[in-house]
């Protein structure tokens, strides 16, 4: 997903990606930051690189020690997401791409919307995914677009593209 600059985590998400505010303190619960649990979207910065992990509430043990704003984080500041803090204004440095993961149910609630933006995905990414996938894909209304040329559904891995060259997703 593309970053128009370092921003925080809040931010982007509700600011570049047009999330509300309530639904992502209500519904994400579990957050992780270039691998790093993540308690607060408001300190912790992206940058171009980053990959950003979202979901519901982690049941059980793990949950309990993972989620963001567990009684217990304070237990796991070793591995947790440091907060940033450079004073930055959002936006400002370089911009670039986030790799966002959505997991259980943020990702059947954010994932159609993420999609009418445009996602982009790597070709063999896209070629397993599609196989899968293609029928419903085309019902859907869903392209596949390589620069300004639209690609076939069904044909996007025999038309040339390398494993990881980068292909928008986009609904129509």
């Amino acid at each position: 997903m593309p970053l128009s600059g370092a921003m925080s985590v809040n931010c982007w998400l509700t600011r570049e990606l047009g999330l509300d505010p309530e639904y992502v303190a209500r519904e994400i619960g579990a957050a992780f930051l270039d691998g790093r649990p993540l308690d607060d979207f408001d300190t912790a910065e992206l940058r171009p690189g980053s990959i950003l992990a979202l979901g519901a509430a982690v049941p059980g043990l793990v949950g309990i020690s993972l989620n963001r704003g567990s009684p217990l984080a304070c237990f796991r500041h070793d591995i947790s997401q440091a907060t940033t803090g450079t004073g930055m204004a959002a936006g400002q440095g370089s911009a670039g791409m986030v790799r966002l993961k959505l997991f259980n149910f943020p990702a059947r609630a954010l994932a159609a919307g993420l999609v009418s933006r445009g996602v982009v995905v790597t070709a063999g990414v896209l070629s397993q995914w599609s196989a899968q996938n293609a029928e419903e894909l085309r019902a859907s209304g869903v392209r596949f677009l390589r620069g300004e040329r639209e690609l076939d559904v069904f044909d996007a891995a025999a038309q040339g593209i390398g494993e990881e060259e980068q292909v928008l997703l986009q609904a129509g």
